[in-house]
């Protein structure tokens, strides 16, 4: 894929992330915008992520060798750094970097945890790797990850950088008993504590231990003083516990079955005919009603496609991801999907396991749904949140021409009785 015009700068920060595969919200453009509102909302996400992470980079710099939670621990990259990074560019050396990254982003949960090891990597016990994670294949040995940690779909660990030209390392750390939800990007040089959950987005500082974390560009940090429970609330997801782990992956689905599966879902991501597209999905289970058109390079779940229900009239956007199921540390989850009619997800967005989404409801570009959203609503944000209605057509023409109805009524009436009093009734 072609990375946007927005994002240059970023690419040719981490020039790795082209070949991402997954879950890649970065390579959503102003060309993916259903309308202006969203044109200018996806323009105004890319200069400011852009700016964030370049300044982050250049005060990371400005500020080597000293202690500070803002910024991150990168250094300039040694001579013999620099030499095995031009050599691994090389026609000769490039397959084997290429190799890796495959290995990391469709290997099995273990081999890609004994490789890791295999190349350097610090890697403890009962670690959980899933699928589509890009892993920095030229410096994998400063990639350190604690027992029971998880890294969802998608999620990417970055060790290098260049910054206006000059090659930059730093250590990625992630502690014990951690999650690193699906599309995390975490840039080299920052360390995440024990017991953390990480929500996607671009993680440029680190994280301290107990802590709930968003990256860039919302940033947020919220002290986790006991065991969070992310289905709570008024509007909470209907989320089924299965009694088993990721580590019981084989026991989830059959793993052929599961391989058929995944491999009709990532081909109907390539561009294509909409009833070919709607015909595949329906054959892994998805429910999809009439006059629904499904954009290229959207994220199916492999395991529980079967779970998504997409009502009547729905448009949704590319590079969007529909999750029905969650890994936790110690847990497997499923829940249902379903999306109303006449729904709009704009483009780059998430929806989570157990979310029902109502009619005529328009989600907006990089929104990421964790909670139910009434009709008509309007949500934009990591997590989604309402900032207004939508337009009901409906509801407007009938107001409209019941209005009119009733307007002509009257002057109907008021000219009747002005004839009659000339004709003396």
């Amino acid at each position: 894929m072609r990375p946007p015009a927005g994002f240059k700068k970023i690419f040719e920060m981490y020039p790795i992330l082209k070949h991402t595969t997954y879950l890649t919200p970065l390579f959503t453009s102003i060309e993916d915008a259903e309308t202006e509102k969203d044109r200018q909302r996806i323009e105004e996400f890319q200069k400011q992520l852009t700016k964030r992470i370049y300044r982050n980079a250049k005060k990371s710099k400005e500020y080597e060798g000293q202690s500070t939670k803002r910024y991150r621990k990168t250094r300039t990259a040694t001579p013999a750094e620099r030499k095995w990074y031009r050599l691994m560019q090389s026609v000769f050396r490039w397959p084997r970097i290429s190799a890796r990254l495959r290995v990391f982003q469709y290997g099995l949960p273990s081999i890609k945890a004994a490789y890791l090891s295999y190349l350097g990597a610090k890697i403890g016990k009962d670690v959980m790797i899933t699928v589509g994670n890009t892993l920095d294949p030229y410096f994998p040995e400063k990639i350190t990850i604690g027992d029971n940690s998880i890294l969802g779909m998608g999620s990417s660990i970055l060790t290098h950088e260049l910054l206006d030209g000059e090659l930059r390392v730093g250590e990625v750390k992630i502690g014990k008993n951690t999650l690193i939800c699906a599309g995390c990007f975490i840039l080299p040089g920052v360390t995440v504590g024990d017991n953390c959950i990480v929500s996607p987005g671009v993680l440029s500082s680190d994280v301290e231990d107990n802590t709930f974390a968003i990256g860039e560009p919302d940033n947020i940090r919220h002290k986790m003083t006991r065991k969070i429970k992310l289905d709570t609330g008024k509007k909470r997801r209907r989320i089924e516990k299965t009694g088993l782990t990721l580590h019981k992956w084989r026991k989830i689905k059959n793993p052929f079955d599961a391989l058929i599966t995944n491999l009709i879902l990532q081909f109907q991501r390539r561009p294509m005919n909409q009833r070919i597209r709607q015909a595949l999905l329906r054959l892994v289970g998805v429910k999809i009603g009439k006059n629904v058109f499904i954009d290229d390079e959207v994220l199916f779940d492999g395991w529980y496609p079967e779970l998504i229900k997409i009502d009547d009239g729905t448009h949704i956007r590319k590079h969007t991801a529909l999750a029905t199921h969650e890994g936790m540390v110690g847990a497997f989850r499923k829940g249902e999907i379903q999306i109303g009619k006449n729904v709009l997800i704009g483009a780059g967005g998430g929806v989570l396991p157990g979310v029902t989404i109502g009619d005529d409801a328009e989600v907006l570009p990089f929104a990421f749904v964790a909670n139910d959203i009434e009709n008509g609503a309007r949500v934009e944000g990591i997590p989604a949140r309402k900032v207004g209605e939508t337009f009901d057509f409906d509801s407007f023409t009938e107001q409209t021409f019941s209005y009119a109805r009733e307007v002509w009524d009257e002057i109907v009436k008021v000219k009747r009785e002005k004839e009659e009093e000339k004709e003396g009734f």
